[in-house]
């Protein structure tokens, strides 16, 4: 859910909550 707010354009699937965890940082 929080990829999506990101507006990451990879799925969900396709990255893993490490590289979100990094963005959000």
């Amino acid at each position: 859910m929080a990829r999506y707010k990101l507006g990451d354009p990879k799925p969900p699937g396709s990255a893993p909550v490490v590289s979100v965890s990094q963005l959000t940082q």
